[in-house]
C-alpha cells in the first residue's frame, strides 16, 4: 500500500515504542507524527536541518542525528530535551531504550537518553564515519566501514 504524504524528500522513519505512532524526518528538517493505523497526520514541528537518522526512545523522546550532531525531542511538543555535537552519522538505541550509542570520529559514542551525558570509549583506527550500528541485546554493537565489520562490546555504563 502506498499512502501520499506531504512532500520531502524523507529520510528517515520510526515507529513509537508501542507502534502506534510513525515519525517521519526530511531533509528540510519537518518532522511527521502520523497515527500508525490511519496515517493521520498529528503533528508536525521544524527540526531546523536535514536529518538523517531517526529513533524513538521510551517516554516519546525523539532522537534526531543532524549534520551537527544528536537531539532529543519530545514528541508531544518538539521542543529540544538535550543537544550534544558529533561527527556520527549512524546510531541506535541499547536494548532498554537507557542509552543512544554512535561512532564519532573513530570513537564509540553512548548518549544517556534522558540526559544527553556522553561516555566515550576506544573504538577503530579510522577517522571515516559509520553509516550504520546495530545494538543487540547481549551489548555487542556493530558497524561497518567499506570492507570491515567493526564490533565492540558495551562497557558498563550506569553512572
Amino acid at each position: 500500500e502506498e499512502i501520499p504524504i506531504a512532500s520531502g524528500p524523507w529520510e528517515a522513519a520510526a515507529f513509537t515504542s508501542d507502534s502506534r505512532r510513525l515519525i517521519l524526518a526530511s531533509q528540510d528538517g519537518t518532522i511527521l507524527v502520523l497515527n500508525a493505523q490511519t496515517f493521520e497526520l498529528e503533528r508536525s514541528f521544524a527540526f531546523g536541518e536535514w536529518i538523517v537518522r531517526l529513533r524513538v526512545a521510551a517516554g516519546d523522546q525523539v532522537l534526531a542525528l543532524g549534520a551537527t550532531g544528536i537531539t532529543a525531542l519530545d514528541l508531544r511538543t518538539g521542543l529540544a530535551l538535550w543537544s550534544c555535537p558529533t561527527a556520527g552519522s549512524a546510531l541506535d538505541l541499547t536494548p532498554d531504550g537507557s542509552y543512544v550509542i554512535t561512532l564519532d570520529r573513530g570513537e564509540w559514542v553512548a548518549f544517556e537518553a534522558l540526559t544527553g551525558r556522553e561516555i566515550r570509549w576506544p573504538g577503530r583506527d579510522s577517522k571515516d564515519p559509520a553509516w550504520s550500528i546495530s545494538v543487540a541485546s547481549d551489548d555487542t554493537a556493530v558497524s561497518f566501514l567499506d570492507d570491515r565489520l567493526v564490533i565492540t562490546t558495551i562497557p558498563p555504563l550506569g553512572s
